[in-house]
């Protein structure tokens, strides 16, 4: 079947277009008149991309089939003195030879009325997510690869469909992305949030594998962007001499420098380990808390309380202005989220009267809890995550804990969702009142004592090894063999070493383990290459493994340094999260990653 859309249905008496391009002005304003002019709401139903791009080919606009049918909706138009030239049906669509802002002087674009049920359509045809090298229909090429590898079908208009029966499974994204992945909703919003979710999975090449040949025949590379930046980033640091001076907004642990840098992240993991003493003060804790929270007041001074995906969301307006509106857009998304739009709800009013008038911009956090945690042995214990925290109630911060509604920890300020943000640990911006917000800095500057001989050991091995380690990562022979997420792969493996729950054998078990990583192809062209450099291969894991020793040695330094006032325990064994260290603007995770990182993979994905 045909479909006629993309703004070139309709034709002049020459065989060209009879309808343009839409300035993103004048989107809003012609959807208006078409509201009038149909008696239907169809703002808060524009798909994709209309509204959002610089200009538009067409209008797409979803119509709930079950209110009005494609004949009905024709029947308006006509009755409206519309032409029938300027009318055509198509599968479930209705286009309409439109005159922009009612006008013909304007000139005409073409409006896609789109018949199903409004709410799966917005979120199959939903945009990229800014920043994103793919589009909205790149999205959904890779779920029906994935859909398929199941024998299930991807259906714009049945959403997942037994491939076999035909039998509709699920028009529920997170439904779906629970039965294809075990995800939840947020990991189908782009490519990049789906192969972050797949790529570790064994069946990882079959499921991408119709996706990767018809990007292919685009001229497009499946896999992320992030290979093809890290690797060019590598080469200049590499083989160009250049200095990092502004780190990513995601912060690395010590010891996966050296798998970004070579021999020269190694250099620079030892160094900061070394310079701790001199940092101690800068050093903040990495609460546990769970969920994400965002707050803070727009320009126009109104107070917003949101999450992550509602503080960066394009397709709607997702930095809620009250609870009201916090409720919808959490309810929009699907699934039972009856407890989050409660615990939001509660927060709501003591947070706004926290937050100053004057404040211009918005707090990122994390929830610790919500309502008086239980008092056990009079200590306050909660766990909002993988750590359990335990105040002592006679402590001030135990009597403060008695006294509140909701405990929240903030870290970071961001002018607007474009910002990549900063640390805010000064608490006292904000107001005293019933929800206790604490910030991440340390209530003493601990004393670290360094194993500096075995620091200067390792030195002298990266040191003596160098050409080894920079042989095996040079981003230009990766990039010349075709082998240019090396370094990614090697990373991933030791994440997923953490999973197991220790780092032994890492040079023997990375051929079998990348095995399901790659096409076969590739797969000998990594084997060969390892074989060539199997001595540099034991030397980064060797060194990746040693550095994360000795870290793991401070942060049980640190945990006993913040044993008093405030307790935490991961599975019974005393320590944080972790710490984040600061040195010159750069920033480092702390974290013995077999006992949190685990733990916490454990709790937050039991079913994998």
């Amino acid at each position: 079947m045909e479909i006629l859309e993309g703004g070139n249905v309709f034709k002049n008496r020459h065989g060209m277009p009879a309808t343009g391009r839409i300035d993103r002005e004048n989107v809003v304003p012609t959807i208006q008149w078409l509201e009038q002019l149909t008696g239907l709401s169809l703002a808060k139903n524009m798909l994709g991309t209309t509204g959002r791009a610089e200009t538009s080919g067409d209008l797409d606009v979803a119509i709930d089939v079950s209110k009005i049918s494609k004949d009905d909706f024709k029947k308006i138009l006509l009755s409206k003195g519309v032409k029938s030239d300027d009318i055509k049906l198509s599968g479930d669509n209705v286009h309409y030879k439109t005159p922009i802002l009612g006008d013909p002087a304007n000139g005409y674009v073409q409006t896609d009325f789109m018949f199903g049920e409004p709410k799966w359509q917005n979120f199959f045809f939903s945009g990229a997510p800014e920043g994103s090298r793919f589009k909205g229909a790149h999205r959904n090429i890779l779920m029906a690869s994935i859909a398929k590898f199941f024998n299930m079908k991807w259906s714009p208009k049945l959403g997942l469909v037994d491939r076999a029966t035909d039998k509709v499974i699920s028009k529920n994204p997170d439904k779906i992305a629970n039965i294809l992945f075990h995800g939840k909703a947020s990991d189908l919003g782009s490519v990049e949030s789906i192969l972050n979710k797949i790529r570790d999975l064994p069946s990882y090449q079959e499921l991408v594998k119709d996706a990767r040949e018809a990007f292919a025949k685009q001229g497009i590379q499946l896999e992320l962007t992030e290979y093809d930046f890290i690797s060019r980033m590598r080469d200049r640091i590499v083989n160009q001499g250049m200095q990092v001076i502004v780190e990513a907004a995601r912060i690395e642990h010590p010891e996966d420098l050296i798998f970004a840098e070579g021999s020269r992240g190694a250099l620079r993991a030892i160094n900061m380990l070394k310079n701790l003493p001199k940092t101690a003060e800068n050093i903040t804790i990495k609460w546990d808390g769970k969920p994400a929270i965002i707050f803070g007041r727009n320009e126009n001074g109104e107070f917003v309380l949101t999450d992550k995906s509602g503080f960066i969301a394009k397709g709607y307006q997702g930095k809620a202005r009250s609870s009201q509106e916090l409720a919808k857009i959490m309810k929009a998304r699907g699934g039972d989220r009856k407890d989050l739009i409660s615990m939001y709800k509660k927060l709501w009013a003591p947070l706004e009267a926290q937050t100053p008038q004057e404040l211009r911009g918005y707090i990122h956090g994390d929830l610790l809890y919500v309502d008086q945690p239980k008092n056990i042995k009079g200590n306050w214990v909660f766990q909002p995550n993988t750590v359990t925290y335990s105040i002592p109630g006679d402590t001030s911060l135990g009597k403060k804990i008695e006294n509140s509604v909701a405990g929240v920890v903030i870290h970071t300020f961001k002018k607007d969702s474009g910002d990549s943000g900063t640390p805010f640990t000064d608490v006292s911006v904000l107001k005293d009142g019933p929800v206790l917000i604490l910030g991440p800095k340390l209530q003493e500057k601990p004393t670290i004592k360094i194993p500096t001989k075995d620091l200067d050991a390792i030195e002298k091995i990266i040191a003596k090894n160098s050409g080894l380690i920079d042989k095996l990562l040079n981003p230009a022979t990766l990039r010349e063999l075709k082998l240019t997420n090396l370094a990614e792969l090697m990373k991933q493996f030791g994440n997923a070493k953490v999973r197991q729950g220790n780092f032994d054998n890492m040079a023997d078990e990375f051929i079998s383990w990348v095995e399901a990583k790659v096409s076969e192809p590739k797969l000998i062209r990594i084997s060969q290459f390892l074989e060539e450099n199997i001595q540099g291969l034991a030397t980064v894991f060797m060194l990746y493994n040693s550095i994360q020793l000795i870290k793991t040695r401070m942060v049980r330094q640190l945990d006993q340094a913040t044993g008093g006032s405030i307790q935490a325990h991961i599975a019974d064994e005393p320590g944080h999260e972790g710490y984040v260290t600061h040195d010159s603007g750069i920033s480092h995770k702390l974290v013995d990653r077999l006992r949190f990182s685990k733990q916490n993979f454990a709790r937050n994905n039991p079913e994998l």
